[in-house]
């Protein structure tokens, strides 16, 4: 909530400016963070199947998130073709994962 200064009202005697919550909400659009979710997501479902199929222990997982997570290359922005290339870059490396994992 704003007060009439301009300053936003916080709890705890946190106080803002109006511009100190623009930097943050950039970067959360810039593309960097929807990226994350797209490869995070994008791993998860390979993984979760592989699961499913008795390719993949539970507690693999989160091993295969982590590993598609390290080896996709930054990313180009929040470009829809940015984050296509990042979900497919994430399914390969999760399924590249899988294929090394003993079940």
């Amino acid at each position: 909530r704003a007060s009439g200064t301009g300053e936003l009202e916080q709890p705890a005697g946190v106080g803002l400016e109006a511009d100190q919550v623009d930097l943050p909400l950039d970067s959360v659009l810039s593309g960097d963070l929807v990226r994350l979710v797209a490869v995070f997501n994008a791993a998860n479902e390979v993984a979760n199947l592989g699961f499913r199929e008795r390719r993949l222990a539970f507690f693999g997982i989160p091993g295969a998130i982590e590993h598609a997570l390290a080896r996709v290359p930054e990313g180009r922005g929040g470009s829809l073709e940015a984050i296509l290339e990042a979900d497919r870059s994430a399914r390969e490396a999760a399924a590249r994962y899988l294929e090394e994992q003993p079940c």
